[in-house]
């Protein structure tokens, strides 16, 4: 175990480090996202290109209400919501979807085919004429704060018609069975989704149940084209080879958020995943490998976050790259802002919308 774990060690230092050349907001994404009436304020922040000017946005906790004053008034916290994006650049818009009850109040997108709690999206991908994503389904814990929830299960959900509008769309849900919830440690997929040579390359963590962010680690999985939702052909990345028991996965690389990214770089020849810092950090870091399973160069800050600075409550996470800039060598980084005061997020509308930041890497 030692000899393999030093050439492993020997491995990952041998790949070279991201750099960064140039880090600036991206003044557009963020506008289009900025809105005072009706959807106002998400989290989570994962993309779908489904055509060259179409992108679905599907997006975790969201304010529906107004913005008036610098505050949030007639506020109602969903779980999740859909943003449908046409057109790119300055022409580009973005429509956004959520269900509503009888009595006229805002409600969540998608609800759990079965069991209670919510669903907050994750990655996933086009193909086919078809969307899917990754569900992870939540229920509360006991006590206050942000971070009163756990995990249940997560799901596989596919859009039979996404060229459709959300209302009209015929949707799916199928549990993975790839999870493991108890125990001293947490196993779970969705955190990111890459398309390359063939496969869907399925990341997702794994955690001790009461670990910190930096023992959470990487967990890579991969499935055929077309064949996501065919348990069966799942094959696990293990250290050394792919294997078709769940049980023998293990972890890559370790101070991951929960939500990340991982794309191909063209100009550099690597795959690139980018994270929080321990999932919860001002730092967005980087990390590339030669394969879409490593070994994993060192962590390398790409970013700094700002909005920690706004108030002394104020956190940032869920940072990860989009595959929908032309430019060589960049990317579109999102990350998400939070308080761990609610109310402080309701009463300054500086507070909680999708940042957005155009990062050249050399």
């Amino acid at each position: 175990m030692l000899g393999c774990a030093v050439a492993f060690a020997v491995a990952a230092a041998a790949v070279e480090p991201v750099r960064v050349g140039a880090a600036q907001a991206e003044a557009g994404f963020n506008q289009l996202f900025q809105r005072t009436n009706g959807w106002v304020g998400a989290d989570a922040i994962y993309s779908i290109p489904i055509s060259a000017e179409r992108t679905l946005w599907f997006f975790g906790d969201t304010f529906v209400g107004r913005v008036a004053d610098g505050r949030r008034t007639n506020v109602t916290m969903i779980n999740n919501s859909v943003g449908g994006q046409t057109g790119r650049g300055a022409t580009a818009g973005v429509e956004f979807f959520y269900q509503r009850k009888a009595d006229g109040k805002a409600a969540a997108w998608l609800e759990p085919a079965a069991g209670g709690g919510w669903l907050w999206p994750f990655g996933g991908g086009f193909e086919d004429g078809q969307a899917w994503l990754f569900l992870w389904q939540m229920e509360k814990t006991a006590g206050g704060g942000a971070f009163a929830f756990r995990n249940v299960a997560v799901w596989l959900a596919r859009i039979e018609n996404p060229l459709a509008a959300p209302a009209a769309w015929r949707i799916s849900q199928v549990k993975i069975p790839f999870t493991e919830l108890a125990g001293e440690r947490r196993r779970l997929f969705g955190s990111a989704v890459l398309r390359a040579d063939g496969w869907n390359y399925i990341y997702g963590i794994e955690e001790p149940v009461k670990g910190i962010g930096a023992a959470r680690r990487m967990l890579v999985a991969r499935a055929p084209t077309g064949k996501v939702d065919a348990f069966a052909a799942w094959r696990f990345w293990n250290g050394e080879e792919w294997v078709a028991d769940f049980g023998q996965v293990r972890g890559v690389v370790g101070g991951m958020g929960s939500e990340y990214s991982v794309n191909y770089v063209a100009s550099l020849r690597r795959y690139v995943a980018v994270t929080t810092e321990n999932g919860l950090s001002d730092k967005i870091v980087a990390r590339a490998a030669e394969q879409p399973w490593g070994p994993w160069s060192e962590a390398r800050v790409i970013y700094e976050c700002p909005e920690v600075a706004l108030t002394r409550r104020v956190f940032c996470y869920a940072g990860k790259a989009h595959a929908l800039l032309d430019g060589a060598g960049e990317l579109l980084v999102s990350h998400a802002f939070n308080s761990h005061d609610f109310w402080e997020v309701v009463r300054d509308a500086r507070l909680y919308w999708p940042r957005f930041v155009r990062v050249r890497l050399e």
